[in-house]
């Protein structure tokens, strides 16, 4: 296959964000930061991977994975699970 759909996780593999990696470097010491775009534009991609490049621990949870269609909510007990999966993770929200 020729290019991934995972989200990127170095900033070698961004293309054209530079604007938005600053952006993202200088707000992270606000209290929440909201990164908002259409679906596969590389939200993910950009916090992943200037995490990374900063050597920041962070926690990854992709909640399209956990989200109930039905209730239209994250129960918490799969979020829980989620969090303490052992997984990498930032708490991402779609």
């Amino acid at each position: 296959m020729l290019f991934s759909t995972e989200p990127k996780d170095s900033i070698n593999d961004l293309f054209d964000r530079e604007t938005e990696i600053e952006k993202l470097k200088r707000s992270l010491n606000e209290r929440m930061i909201v990164i908002l775009g259409l679906k596969r534009t590389g939200k993910s991609s950009l916090v992943l991977s200037t995490l990374n490049s900063l050597n920041i621990n962070y926690v990854f949870v992709d909640v399209r994975k956990i989200y109930d269609d039905i209730s239209k909510k994250v129960p918490a007990e799969k979020l829980y699970e989620e969090l303490y999966s052992g997984g990498r993770t930032f708490i991402e929200v779609s």
